[in-house]
C-alpha cells in the first residue's frame, strides 16, 4: 500500500492505548502518523510542535470519547486543524455522541482497530478536499450579494465570455439609514446610515496594532504563539479601553449598542441573526459544545441580515453604550462561547465595568465611512 503522507492522531491521554494500537496498525500499512507522546521531545515546547505536526499534517483522527469530548487539549487540536484547513476524520470509541460542529460530521464507529484502520483509509481514499474558510464564508452571504452574482454571471454567458471571478468577503458591511424595530418590545429607533466590521477584530489584526502603537498586550499574550495557532480567532481579554484605542488606530469607533442591534436583526428586527427561532449548532455558544472560541466566520448559517458573522456566540462585544444604573459601566452584546441560548438573543445586552477583561469579551468596528 502506497504511503498516504502523515496524519495525526488527536485523542485523550486516558485513551492512549487505543491510539497506539491504531498508530501501530496505520504504520504497518505505511500510512505513518504524528502522535504528541512519540513525537515530542524533551524541551520541545508543547503547543508549538503540536501546531508544528498538525500543520504538516494531511489530516486528523479524532479519537472520540467522553474522555476527548472533556479534553482542553482536544479542543485546542481540533480548533487549530479547524483554523488550518485540515480535514478532520473522527472514530467514535466508546457511542459518545459528536457535538456542537462536530454534530455535522460523519463518524467512524470504532468496533476493532484493524475495522476503524480499514475505514480511515477507504475515507482518506474518497475524501474531497477540505473546504477553506474562505468558501465557508461566501457561502452565507445574503441574498442580494447572491442576486448580483446571478446577474453578472448571466450578462457575462450574454456576452460569450466565461470568466472566473473571485468575490471576497468584504471587511464592512453597509447598514442602511432609516428605523428598525428595537428590543423585546419592538420599539422604533431611527439611525443614520453606517458601516459594520464584518467580523470581530482578530488576533492578528490586534497584533497589528501592538505592533504599531507598542499597546499593552492582553494578559499571557504571545505573539508568536498567537500568530501561528489561532491568527482568526478574535481577540479576547481586551478592556473597553483597549478596543476603542484599536479602533481609534483603525480609524474606525466602537459601536452603539443600537447600531450592532440593528445590525444583528435587520430592518425587521429578527430575534437572532438568522430569524426569530434559535437552530441548534450554527453558532458558537454553550450549547455547541465547542467550549473555545472559534475561527470568525466558521458558523456558515450565522451571518446577519446585512452579512455580518458571529453576531451571537463565540464572543461578547464591546459597546459605547453607558449602564444607566452604573458609572463607568457599559453594555455588552451578542453573548459567547460559554452561554446559553436564553441570553443569545439579538437585543439581549449585559452591563460590565469598563476596566473588565475576559477570554469571553471581543469587539468589532463601526465608521461612517466604508474603510474596505
Amino acid at each position: 500500500m502506497a504511503a498516504l503522507g502523515k496524519l495525526f492522531i488527536s485523542y485523550s491521554s486516558k485513551d492512549t492505548k487505543i491510539a497506539e494500537r491504531i498508530e501501530k496498525r496505520l504504520n504497518d500499512l505505511d500510512t505513518p502518523c504524528f502522535r504528541d507522546k512519540t513525537d515530542l521531545k524533551i524541551g520541545d515546547s508543547w503547543n508549538d510542535e503540536l501546531a508544528r505536526m498538525i500543520e504538516q499534517s494531511r489530516g486528523v483522527i479524532l479519537l472520540w470519547s467522553q474522555h476527548a469530548a472533556d479534553s482542553h487539549n482536544v479542543r485546542n487540536e481540533i480548533s487549530f486543524s479547524l483554523g488550518n484547513n485540515i480535514p478532520i476524520y473522527p472514530v467514535s470509541l466508546d457511542g459518545t455522541l459528536l457535538t456542537g460542529f462536530l454534530s455535522n460530521y460523519h463518524a467512524i464507529q470504532h468496533r476493532s482497530v484493524d475495522e476503524t484502520v480499514e475505514e480511515i483509509l477507504r475515507q482518506l481514499e474518497i475524501a474531497p478536499p477540505p473546504i477553506s474558510k474562505i468558501d465557508l464564508i461566501k457561502r452565507t452571504l445574503n441574498r442580494h450579494k447572491k442576486r448580483i452574482r446571478l446577474v453578472a454571471a448571466v450578462c457575462l454567458l450574454i456576452l460569450g465570455a466565461i470568466v472566473l471571478i473571485d468575490w471576497p468577503e468584504p471587511d464592512q458591511v453597509f447598514v442602511e439609514s432609516g428605523p428598525y424595530p428595537s428590543g423585546p418590545s419592538r420599539e422604533s429607533i431611527y439611525l443614520d446610515s453606517f458601516y459594520m466590521d464584518t467580523f470581530p477584530v482578530t488576533n492578528a489584526q490586534y497584533h497589528d496594532f501592538l505592533q504599531a502603537t507598542n499597546h499593552q498586550p492582553p494578559p499571557d499574550w504571545n505573539s508568536e504563539l498567537v500568530l501561528k495557532t489561532n491568527p482568526d480567532h478574535p481577540v479576547v481579554n481586551v478592556s473597553f479601553k483597549d478596543a476603542d484605542a484599536y479602533a481609534a488606530w483603525a480609524g474606525k469607533k466602537l459601536p452603539t449598542f443600537y447600531e450592532w442591534e440593528k445590525t444583528c436583526r435587520g430592518p425587521e428586527g429578527f430575534s437572532y441573526p438568522w430569524g426569530n427561532t434559535w437552530i441548534q449548532g450554527i453558532c458558537n455558544t454553550r450549547e455547541s459544545g465547542y467550549g473555545i472560541t472559534n475561527p470568525v466566520g466558521f458558523f456558515k448559517e450565522n451571518a446577519s441580515p446585512y452579512g455580518c458573522m458571529d453576531m451571537i456566540g463565540n464572543v461578547w462585544e464591546w459597546t459605547t453604550t453607558l449602564d444607566s444604573t452604573k458609572k463607568d459601566w457599559v453594555l455588552i452584546v451578542g453573548s459567547a462561547f460559554n452561554q446559553s441560548q436564553t441570553v443569545s438573543r439579538c437585543f439581549e445586552a449585559r452591563a460590565v465595568p469598563k476596566t473588565l477583561k475576559m477570554n469571553n469579551i471581543g469587539f468589532r468596528c463601526i465608521s461612517k465611512n466604508s474603510i474596505n
